[in-house]
C-alpha cells in the first residue's frame, strides 16, 4: 500500500469509463484556430488574421497571386509614417527637456540591465549574461552620444529612445 496514493472516494469508484469519457470530452466546434495557436502554428506574417490561420490549418492553400494582390492593396504607406514623425516633432519639448527625457529613459534601461547582469552572473547563465552586457554597452554608448549630440541628432535620439520610432 502506497502512503502517497490518494484514496478513491465512493463516488469515483462508482463511475464507469463511459461516464468519465463523456465528462472529459471537449466540443471541437471552433477550437481549431485556438489549438493551432497553442501548438505553435503561429503565422510568419504579423498581419495574418485568425481566419487565414484556420484556413491554412485545414489544408487550404492560398495561391501566390492573392498574396501579391494583397501586398499591392495594402502597401506600407511611407507618407503616414513621415506624417507621424512630423507630428511627434511638432509636439516635441524644448531641447533641455528633450535631453532630460532621453537621459532618464536611458538611465532606467541601464539600471535594469545592470541588475540583469548581476542576476545572470549569480545564475551562471552565460548566454543571457552576454546579451545583457551587449545591451548595456549599447545604452552606455547612447548616453555618450547624448552628451555630445546636437539638436538635430537629439531629435532623432528622442524619437528612437522615448517614442521607439525607428
Amino acid at each position: 500500500m502506497d502512503p502517497f496514493k490518494k484514496p478513491k472516494t465512493v463516488e469515483e469508484e462508482n463511475l464507469n469509463e463511459s461516464e468519465v469519457l463523456e465528462a472529459t470530452e471537449i466540443p471541437e466546434d471552433g477550437l481549431d484556430e485556438e489549438t493551432g495557436l497553442i501548438s505553435g502554428e503561429v503565422s510568419e506574417i504579423a498581419k495574418d488574421n485568425a481566419s487565414e490561420n484556420k484556413a491554412q490549418a485545414q489544408g487550404k492553400k492560398k495561391d501566390d497571386s492573392s498574396d501579391d494582390a494583397q501586398a499591392k492593396k495594402n502597401p506600407i504607406d511611407v507618407g503616414d509614417r513621415m506624417a507621424l514623425r512630423e507630428r511627434l516633432l511638432a509636439a516635441a519639448p524644448k531641447e533641455s527637456l528633450m535631453r532630460n527625457e532621453v537621459k532618464q529613459v536611458l538611465l532606467q534601461k541601464k539600471e535594469v540591465l545592470e541588475s540583469d547582469v548581476k542576476k545572470y552572473t549569480r545564475k551562471r547563465n552565460y548566454a543571457l549574461l552576454s546579451n545583457a552586457i551587449a545591451q548595456l554597452r549599447e545604452v552606455v554608448k547612447q548616453l555618450q552620444e547624448l552628451a555630445h549630440a546636437g539638436y538635430e541628432a537629439l531629435k532623432d535620439m528622442w524619437l528612437n529612445v522615448v517614442h521607439r520610432f525607428a
